[in-house]
């Protein structure tokens, strides 16, 4: 698929680019990460990018992001001092001061994936490992 085609596919109110990558970046290919948040932020319009504050490639693409429109970017983290410095989307939720329980939509969805099921289970009870 060429970039327009994804941008033409994708791009519309209410959609959402979850971001995932490695945190081992080579150097090399740091700017790499940034043009590339850069030209998807430019070329679309209305697409909002999720990350989860992570280092490595989530920070570079967020960077490029920030770059053309930090209000496109929403970070969701564990807990409300999670790689706080890091942090530099305009918009952040952390997951203490969402009501889980109140969310089983959200719930039932995750817990189908088998290898987050249990991790999920304890989150939700209200078990924290930091």
């Amino acid at each position: 698929m060429l970039l327009d085609e994804f941008i033409q596919k994708y791009d519309f109110p209410g959609s959402v680019v979850l971001l995932e990558g490695k945190r081992d970046v080579a150097d090399v290919d740091k700017p790499k990460l940034i043009d590339l948040g850069k030209l998807l932020a430019e070329k679309a319009e209305h697409m909002i990018f999720r990350s989860g504050n992570a280092d490595g490639a989530d920070f570079y693409f967020s960077k490029g992001v920030t770059e053309i429109d930090a209000d496109r970017l929403e970070v969701i983290i564990p807990y409300s001092n999670h790689r706080k410095k890091a942090n530099i989307a305009n918009k952040t939720y952390d997951l203490d001061n969402i009501d889980l329980k109140n969310e089983k939509d959200i719930i039932e969805q995750s817990i189908k994936n088998k290898k987050m099921k249990n991790l999920i289970s304890k989150y939700v009870s209200g078990v924290r490992n930091r």
